[in-house]
């Protein structure tokens, strides 16, 4: 049988928001919380549809607004709400819903692994102290802040690679430019030593001819030599 735990969790605001967009750290992972449970990094968190936000779970009364948007950070999971009512001196924002298949931890609580969000609460008494909750002028706010972050955080990931190809191509041009003026002074020497060769050949081709004369003359002498004697 599946075991699951109701569960909730609060995060602080600001100030008791009068309407419109906000976004805030709906909890923080890997931090317990007043009942020692807390969220792993890891956790699976699942909501349908834009759970409601009610004040102090008072699911009797109707919402006073809803969740349009769930953002995973390095930190913890952010909410963006849309309010529509004044909450007054609540603060804090409290979420509901089921923990499925929790851990026991060594604190006293349990370590959720999959979280289904039912609901968020405005509250006064939270159970987990988290970042402010920030008020957003529009819905472009919130999707232009999280692409900014984003679009930031590629940027810097991108200019950190180019900076490598850069030192790269720095080292390879510089390793070509060695090459190459190792291959000139190899072509340069190549081009002395073929020049020295061919000197040397001739100076050898006109000395043999030169003794080849001197020994035909000798012979030329020696011939008549022997003519006159036999004369």
């Amino acid at each position: 049988m599946r075991e699951f735990k109701q569960k909730t969790f609060t995060t602080q605001l600001t100030a008791a928001p009068s309407g419109g967009l906000w976004e805030g750290m709906l909890f923080r992972w890997d931090t317990y919380d007043a009942h020692n449970d807390r969220f792993v990094r890891d956790a699976v968190v699942v909501a349908h549809g834009e759970p409601a936000v009610f004040v102090d779970h008072d699911y009797l009364s109707p919402p006073v607004g809803k969740i349009v948007h769930f953002s995973s950070r390095e930190d913890g999971m952010y909410v963006y709400l849309k309010l529509n009512a004044e909450v007054g001196e609540r603060k804090y924002l409290s979420v509901g819903g089921f923990a499925y298949d929790p851990v026991a931890n060594g604190a006293g609580g349990v370590d959720i692994h999959k979280f289904v969000v039912l609901e968020a609460s405005l509250t006064a008494t939270p159970a987990q102290p988290n970042t402010p909750l920030l008020q957003l002028k529009t819905m472009n706010a919130m999707i232009n802040k999280q692409d900014i972050a984003q679009l930031e955080a590629r940027v810097e990931e991108l200019a950190a690679l180019y900076a490598q190809l850069e030192a790269r191509v720095n080292e390879l041009t510089a390793k070509y430019d060695e090459l190459a003026e190792q291959l000139a002074s190899l072509l340069q020497a190549n081009a002395q030593t073929e020049q020295k060769v061919r000197e040397t050949l001739e100076v050898e081709m006109r000395r043999l001819s030169q003794q080849s004369l001197e020994f035909a003359d000798k012979v030329e002498k020696i011939l008549k030599a022997i003519t006159d004697k036999k004369k």
